[in-house]
């Protein structure tokens, strides 16, 4: 083993190669460090766009939710509270009285998904602390129950600031029978700059005022944080074993598949890729292997002569085709942890010099690329480039441990 490493590393070191070998011996470690590099950059990415969705999106929505059956609102609230406070997964629980409503400011309208809400209660579920901007201590919201808190984009839109009024309109009725909406104005006394939809459709008011608003006699839904956002529906599920009355029970993960699915989506595409990407650099390993053995014929020749046997013939170009393949490796790892961890800095420049936008925020919720390395996806992709390079390699020196030593010569 140590006889057949010594002798592949003074092939793969040998000045005496061709013009064309010594071009494939370059092609392919350049081509094997682009698919490694480009893959580690890749995966960082995606892992930082996973973890700012969980930030960004999946912090500011409940994990789970649970609707009552009734349309106005749960026959016992606090019952439902307390069992589901029971279980060890579920963190916090806080009533809502939730529903549809239009904003309306000089005929501009924009629909929102009206919530009302305890506000510290509801600070315990979504994480909107260091997102939330108040006129003052004292606004109404928090004083005599006329002030509302809206998205950012919604204030943008309709052009307001904070302490300017704007009215909700509700259509409580709960029959065919048609009649005029309810419309009531109310103060902004607040906003939270979230990004994306969710941020378009944002607005809370105080619980109280929203019952009325709504025409419910009670809370109609259920905000709860779990341990584990993903495994929430599931969680939920099992704590409501005792429930006296009926719901319909969401998670945030149901609700907001598509876009983490798309992450995932990407993910799995961006392997495939590269991976070929890899693939492919390894036929150019093939070919410098049996342009090497073409070339190295009389050397391989004398070993055979000398009592080498064809396993170490196999093994020592094996091996050599391993060391074109590891330049390419330890650079294009080092290429890419080093670009994954500079990855926002550097498309910060791309953006500043060349004058445009990458990502906007109020689209994909955040206006910049994320980057998170995670320790896993580079050992995969090292320990997958290593094997696809070995099996390169080991498909031309096989080939030469079996040719006539007569042939050779």
């Amino acid at each position: 083993m140590i006889k057949a490493f010594i002798f592949a590393y003074r092939f793969y070191s040998s000045k005496r190669y061709g013009v064309l070998a010594k071009f494939m011996s370059f092609a392919s470690s350049a081509g094997i460090c682009v698919g490694v590099m480009a893959l580690i950059v890749g995966l960082s990415a995606m892992n930082g766009f996973e973890d700012q969705l969980e930030k960004k999106v999946f912090d500011m929505l409940p994990s789970a939710t649970i609707n009552s059956q009734f349309n106005t609102g749960f026959k016992d609230v606090n019952y439902a509270i307390e069992q589901l406070q029971k279980d060890q997964k579920i963190l916090a629980v806080a009533a809502v009285a939730t529903g549809s409503a239009l904003l309306e400011q000089k005929l501009s309208f924009s629909a929102v998904n009206l919530l009302g809400v305890n506000l510290q209660e509801e600070q315990k579920i979504i994480n909107i602390k260091d997102k939330l901007v108040l006129a003052d201590k004292n606004s109404p919201f928090l004083k005599d129950n006329k002030g509302i808190i809206l998205g950012k984009s919604i204030l943008t839109k309709f052009n307001l600031k904070l302490n300017d009024s704007i009215n909700i309109i509700i259509n409580d009725s709960l029959s065919d029978k048609l009649i005029m909406p309810k419309r009531q104005s109310y103060i902004i006394s607040g906003y939270v700059d979230i990004g994306g939809s969710l941020d378009e459709s944002f607005c809370l008011m105080n619980i109280d005022e929203a019952i009325k608003l709504l025409n419910l006699q009670a809370p109609n839904s259920l905000h709860i944080k779990t341990v584990n956002f993903k495994t929430a529906y599931q969680d939920v599920f099992n704590a409501t074993y005792n429930f006296k009355e009926g719901g319909f029970l969401q998670s945030a993960l149901q609700l907001n598949s598509k876009l983490y699915n798309d992450i995932q989506l990407i993910r799995q595409v961006m392997y495939i890729a590269m991976f070929l990407v890899m693939i492919v650099a390894s036929f150019n390993i093939i070919s410098k292997l049996i342009l090497a053995i073409n070339e190295k014929g009389s050397e391989i020749a004398i070993l055979k002569t000398m009592g080498a046997s064809s396993f170490f013939i196999s093994l020592t170009f094996t091996l050599n085709g391993f060391f074109i393949a590891l330049f390419g490796i330890i650079l294009g790892t080092i290429l890419g942890i080093l670009i994954a961890y500079n990855l926002p800095f550097i498309t910060s420049f791309i953006e500043q010099t060349f004058n445009i936008t990458l990502l906007n925020k109020n689209v994909y919720f955040i206006d910049f690329i994320p980057s998170r390395i995670d320790i896993i996806d580079v050992l995969l992709v090292v320990g997958s480039a290593c094997i696809i390079s070995l099996i390169a390699s080991s498909i031309p020196a096989f080939k030469a441990s079996k040719n006539n030593i007569i042939n050779m010569l």
